[in-house]
């Protein structure tokens, strides 16, 4: 049993795991509020059930994930068109078919020019930051700290 900077490497891996299994505890806390909290209206649910937390090990211990496991998912979280990372309108087109169609369309249109997009929906991020003061307090508190 070796000492490394004054910790025993058998108490260093012992806190390392403790910290997994409470990063991986406050990732699942952070995955149910934001289901919970998604500010978007849901048409099929594989947006709000693809939010997926928990926690990664690492070399340091831990990191705690939040993310989207569908591709629309970064789509709410930054806004498309004028109000996403690209500002500008975009045309949509069919890729599977030669027309699109939607409820409430009059006909089969071949496609849609120039869409604004649609305004960005985050959860992940206002999760984090609703949550990073108890994350800092529940590692003090792991280890022994105020």
């Amino acid at each position: 049993m070796s000492k490394l900077g004054g910790i025993t490497e058998d108490r260093l891996k012992r806190n390392m795991a403790a910290l997994y299994i409470l990063g991986n505890r406050l990732g699942k806390d952070m995955e149910r509020h934001a289901k919970t909290s998604a500010p978007w209206t849901d048409r099929t649910g594989s947006a709000r059930g693809g939010i997926q937390g928990g926690a990664e090990k690492t070399t340091r211990g831990a990191t705690i994930v939040l993310a989207h496991s569908q591709q629309h998912g970064a789509f709410l979280e930054l806004g498309t068109g004028l109000y996403g990372p690209i500002g500008a309108p975009y045309d949509i087109v069919p890729t599977l078919s030669s027309a699109l169609f939607w409820d409430g369309a009059n006909h089969p249109v071949t496609s849609v020019r120039r869409h604004p997009g649609m305004e960005a929906r985050p959860i992940l991020k206002p999760t984090a930051e609703r949550h990073k003061h108890a994350i800092k307090r529940s590692v003090q508190q792991l280890f022994g700290g105020n």
